[in-house]
């Protein structure tokens, strides 16, 4: 579904997208604002989450020497971690491409 962002945000900076494994979940409001509240303490609505779980520094190329205990040794990928993206949302991509980048290391300011 993310496929083509994907590619897109990867060799921008440098990475093989084949080198890496996200998982995207599409849940309800309710569940993405439970979710916010469980693991931000914010009781409100939102768009999109993002769990890491490598500690990338923005510009930083994911690779198997770098986090040898987050390569998964069936897909032969690194993984990022996991992006939540409220249901009600998925007709904006750029959601993706939000949670993508946190998970590459890139915050707000």
């Amino acid at each position: 579904m993310f496929k083509k962002e994907l590619v897109k945000i990867c060799k921008e900076r440098g990475i093989d997208p084949e080198s890496i494994n996200v998982c995207v979940s599409i849940v309800t409001a309710d569940e993405i604002r439970a979710l916010k509240k469980q693991h931000l303490g914010l009781d409100v609505y939102t768009d999109v989450l993002s769990f890491p779980m490598l500690d990338l520094k923005k510009g930083q190329i994911p690779t198997r020497e770098l986090f040898p205990l987050d390569f998964n040794q069936e897909t032969r990928k690194i993984e990022l971690g996991d992006i939540v993206i409220n249901e009600e949302e998925l007709d904006k991509p750029a959601l993706f491409i939000h949670g993508l980048l946190h998970l590459l290391g890139e915050h707000h300011k």
